[in-house]
């Protein structure tokens, strides 16, 4: 019978995870809302995203970040290291950034007559087999008084100030050079969480092995396995977390081997 690694504390690696600079600080912004539009006529989606679907997530950055625009009504922040990015999760699937090419960008307008305030994740990835082109959230105002600057925000943006944002929120995709399929929300509540990195997850082995464990929303799992408990190998690719309880199968090492399921960003 294989045996089961028993986690050991996530502290050690969850404080090089976090110090990517002295002065960083994570913020993590959880939202819900109601997906308003579908459209998937080449039936690229399995049915589960509808029109009022229910759809969460949450996005992380650190604070503070410079801004690369020299327009002084616009703050661009761009983030690439695998700390940062956006998760939603609707129907059956996870859209995410990819931790591993994180091109994530937040932009504060702040006009006279017009604010706007977006998120925009260039690369993506699903937790099904779908690619995704493009994820994004709009706020837009224009009255010009959502916002006081073009600084990063580092409090959840106030949804009732911004008048003019029908969709607000944008997932689109395909196959490759196919017609893409378009995902539209309106986000209805936003508010901020601590940014904690779930502890690593105990898994139970069957006799294939199977391996099982509690995931959280957004994270990527992998399973590694190791004949003294000491040094691991990776099996397998990492797996997208969606909140459920994940599987993976592989062939059983030898007799004596141990398994375990660790966090592979944040």
């Amino acid at each position: 019978m294989s045996t089961l690694h028993k986690t050991t504390s996530w502290v050690t690696i969850l404080c090089t995870c976090l110090s990517i600079s002295a002065w960083a600080e994570i913020r993590n912004f959880t939202f819900t809302g109601v997906i308003t539009y579908v459209s998937d006529s080449r039936t690229l989606l399995d049915g589960s995203v509808t029109t009022n679907a229910p759809f969460e997530g949450f996005y992380i950055f650190d604070s503070p970040k410079s801004d690369s625009n020299a327009d002084p009504t616009v703050g661009d922040y761009q983030y690439s290291t695998s700390t940062n990015g956006l998760i939603i999760k609707v129907g059956t699937y996870v859209f995410r950034t990819n931790p591993r090419n994180v091109n994530f960008l937040i932009e504060v307008v702040n006009r006279t007559k017009d604010d706007h305030y977006l998120l925009r994740s260039y690369n993506n990835v699903c937790s099904k087999p779908l690619y995704v082109q493009h994820m994004s959230w709009q706020l837009d105002d224009s009255t010009g008084t959502a916002l006081a600057s073009d600084a990063l925000p580092i409090t959840p943006p106030d949804l009732t100030r911004f008048t003019n944002s029908p969709f607000g929120l944008t997932i689109d995709g395909g196959s490759m050079g196919g017609m893409p399929y378009l995902i539209r929300g309106r986000v209805q509540a936003i508010s901020e969480a601590p940014a904690v990195i779930p502890e690593r997850p105990s898994i139970t082995l069957g006799q294939a092995v199977v391996a099982s464990w509690p995931s959280s929303l957004g994270y990527f799992y992998q399973i590694q396995s190791s004949q003294d408990n000491q040094t691991w190998t990776d099996i397998g690719e990492p797996i997208l977390g969606d909140g459920t309880v994940l599987s993976a199968f592989f062939a059983q090492q030898t007799s004596q081997s141990f398994y375990r399921a660790v966090i592979k960003n944040f």
